[in-house]
């Protein structure tokens, strides 16, 4: 079986919400913390830039600048230190919000963990800020835990994950994928379902997922394509009155001594209502919105090789009309 090969130390290391480690510490010591802070923002900053070629320094300026001018809270302002603390957290969050796509390309997480951290720290510390001033809150280091919990919490979400994710399909074994399209737009999810299977995580040849079809499963020995689908559906909860149909069979290498056999379905829509019955997670793309991401280089290669022969065959023949039922799922 394949091994993820993250260790728990790459969890460390990977994790965003390091990011708000050194804000805390000003909660804690003050103006010494704001120097303390810069240093350790610096040495976390220094790390994933020796890990990752592709960040420039520049774009971790913004958050320098942040925890740098709490130290004018704390000379200046001393009575409203706590606050202008919080809002430089909530400030560097929207900041990494908005960088989260050149940072997601090359990490060995996906966009929803740059995501959630900011979510986590944005949200949380404008929720706690309302707080304080609705109930005079006066424990000026009270923050500082918070942040630590937040850091905390995430890294227990990535230990689940890494503990959910520990063995991936065998090497070269199949893998079944479904992709459900209206007209010329196809259905994309953050989140997909995707069975046991799990690449090494380390190998140059597998991008990171941004968005993908719904479901991707392994077909073990024992089951064909249709069985391991019919048993996604049945992890997730789907019920299908009439099943996906068969598109097409290719071969997909990921590494040189890993090639696998892909079967894709393709479940064609005739409405929005029919996808709100499925109940996944995710929108519809239209043929624009995927190129232009995909130009970014959003997209793994698997996907980006069924998007090329969807559009030549099955997305260009539903902009005609046709009178062919369509399938249906609650």
């Amino acid at each position: 079986m394949n091994r993820v090969t993250i260790t728990h130390n790459g969890i460390c290391q990977s994790n965003p919400s390091l990011l708000w480690l050194p804000f805390s510490l000003p909660f804690f010591f003050g103006v010494g913390g704001v120097v303390l802070g810069s240093l350790l923002l610096l040495s976390i900053v220094w790390k994933w830039r020796s890990l990752h070629h592709s960040w420039r320094s520049l774009l971790f300026l913004p958050l320098f600048a942040s925890l740098l001018s709490t130290g004018v809270g704390y000379l200046w302002f001393p009575e409203w230190s706590t606050e202008w603390g919080l809002l430089a957290v909530a400030v560097s969050a929207g900041w990494l919000w908005r960088i989260e796509y050149l940072l997601s390309n090359d990490s060995p997480l996906g966009i929803e963990e740059w995501l959630f951290s900011a979510r986590l720290f944005g949200l949380g510390s404008l929720a706690y800020l309302s707080l304080a001033l609705l109930l005079r809150i006066d424990a000026a280091w009270l923050p500082g835990v918070l942040v630590l919990s937040g850091v905390l919490v995430h890294y227990s979400r990535l230990k689940g994950q890494l503990v959910r994710s520990q063995f991936g399909c065998p090497v070269s074994s199949p893998l079944v994928r479904m992709a459900i399209v209206k007209g010329d737009k196809i259905w994309l999810t953050d989140q997909p379902f995707t069975g046991c299977y799990v690449e090494g995580r380390e190998s140059q040849c597998h991008a990171p997922t941004y968005r993908d079809h719904p479901l991707t499963s392994c077909v073990n020995p024992d089951e064909t394509p249709e069985e391991a689908l019919t048993r996604a559906f049945l992890s997730v909860g789907i019920h299908c009155d009439t099943p996906p149909r068969f598109l097409l069979k290719y071969q997909y290498t990921v590494c040189s001594n890993n090639k696998r056999t892909i079967y894709l379905y393709v479940l064609n829509l005739k409405s929005e209502a029919e996808i709100h019955a499925l109940e996944l997670r995710g929108y519809f793309y239209t043929p624009e919105q995927i190129e232009k991401r995909m130009q970014k280089g959003m997209f793994s290669s698997l996907f980006a090789d069924e998007y090329d022969y969807l559009k030549k065959t099955l997305l260009k023949a539903n902009v005609f009309p046709v009178s062919v039922n369509s399938e249906s799922c609650n």
